[in-house]
């Protein structure tokens, strides 16, 4: 839900022949992020299952809880840093 707000203010600060290249990096940077993410969260629960041929559910769900966790510092991380963001920031001139 914070995604959208998040992509328009940033393509709103670029001035208007930056626009798509704006849109590509975002967009790339959407897909890539996503895609480290997942392989992150995975990873982990790969880590607390072990290198088993069964797998062992209390194990599974050890897994899990760390990989929401560890995307839980993540989530928190980034919140923390949108604290320093500037708030009046003015529009590109060319508008």
């Amino acid at each position: 839900m914070i995604n959208m707000p998040i992509m328009t203010a940033g393509i709103n600060s670029l001035p208007d022949n930056l626009i798509p290249h704006g849109t590509a990096v975002i967009n790339t940077a959407r897909q890539f992020g996503g895609s480290l993410g997942l392989t992150f969260i995975i990873s982990f629960i790969s880590g607390a299952e072990g290198a088993t041929e069964t797998i062992n559910p209390a194990e599974y769900l050890v897994g899990v809880k760390t990989a929401f966790f560890v995307a839980f510092l993540f989530a928190i991380t980034g919140l923390l840093l949108s604290l320093f963001l500037e708030k009046d920031k003015q529009p590109a001139k060319d508008r």
